[in-house]
């Protein structure tokens, strides 16, 4: 009776909360608040839900970010782009050299790393760069940043350490323009497991743990080039009021990975459960009650809910 009640347009808000707010509850055994939200996972929630910043679609095109990349920190700082094209058939898989990635440029793990010519399988790769250009990320996760992504693949140059190992990946939380956190994740020799652990920007190890990636048996020492990382985050990420900016340590110098505005879609739980409310003060959102209301008011979001797909 009362979802019939409501106008067409406000149907479809209450729907999206509801179905926002049981993702979250699947993951983390509670409803989110969001009016106010408190914790890092629920503000996570309630930009999904309230925060449709026409820049957030730029910033999750792994393509178009390059130039935003570009212009605020110059371009030797990108991964070397070896293709890019929207039509699977087109990947030039025998001029392409291996070591490289095959990815799709609209969504998370959508990746293919090709290490020698044996890991090339045209039929298989192809197929799979087929799924990815059908899914759509945002709707998936109802990450509206992703919605309006043109759907395309791209190859990049595989990355590696200074001992030709996967390189260290760090990922800096970057709140109200200072970093604040930084995550290390370590990938093994056999390319698939991961470690984590959690440092403040000082480099002093702040005992967080994950609930889906192991922690880092042995703490990392400081990088080398950690004054340079912190400033090219915070210069990448000064104008957001939270943006995690993920680094590589590559032999050639530091290289940007990705650019992310919803971490893990806000559904990774963090132990101690006081980590999730130490990230959640650091992050400034002003008047969010008053922001959700406005936008749910005098806006469409772009994502239809699942149930009403």
């Amino acid at each position: 009776m009362f979802k019939r009640a409501l106008p067409d347009r406000l149907l479809v808000w209450w729907m999206l909360i509801q179905q926002v707010r049981g993702d979250y509850a699947r993951y983390h055994g509670r409803m989110p608040k969001l009016f106010p939200p408190r914790r890092f996972t629920e503000k996570m929630a309630w930009r999904k839900l309230f925060d449709l910043d026409p820049r957030f679609t730029i910033v999750s095109d792994k393509l178009a970010v390059r130039d935003l990349v570009a212009a605020r920190v110059g371009r030797d700082y990108l991964i070397p782009l070896l293709w890019s094209g929207a039509d699977m058939h087109s990947i030039p898989l025998d001029r392409l050299n291996p070591p490289y990635v095959l990815k799709s440029n609209h969504a998370a793990g959508q990746v293919w790393p090709v290490h020698e010519h044996g890991d090339i399988d045209p039929a298989a790769m192809r197929e799979a760069a087929s799924r990815w250009l059908s899914y759509c990320h945002g709707t998936a996760m109802c990450e509206p940043g992703y919605i309006d992504i043109p759907r395309r693949l791209l190859v990049e140059t595989m990355l590696f350490g200074p001992d030709q190992t996967p390189p260290i990946e760090y990922k800096l939380f970057v709140f109200g323009g200072r970093v604040r956190v930084i995550l290390s994740l370590v990938v093994a020799t056999d390319r698939i497991a991961r470690q984590a652990a959690f440092y403040d920007p000082d480099w002093a190890p702040l005992g967080w743990r994950m609930t889906n990636v192991p922690s880092q048996t042995t703490l990392l020492p400081p990088p080398t080039r950690l004054p340079e990382m912190i400033a090219l985050a915070e210069r990448l990420a000064h104008d957001f009021s939270h943006l995690r900016v993920d680094l590589y340590d590559t032999a050639e110098g530091i290289r940007v990975g990705e650019l992310t505005l919803y971490t893990w879609s806000g559904n990774e739980p963090y132990h101690p459960a006081s980590v999730d409310f130490e990230m959640g003060r650091a992050w400034p959102i002003r008047r969010p009650a008053l922001r959700a209301f406005w936008t749910i008011a005098t806006r469409r979001h772009p994502v239809r809910p699942r149930c009403a797909a």
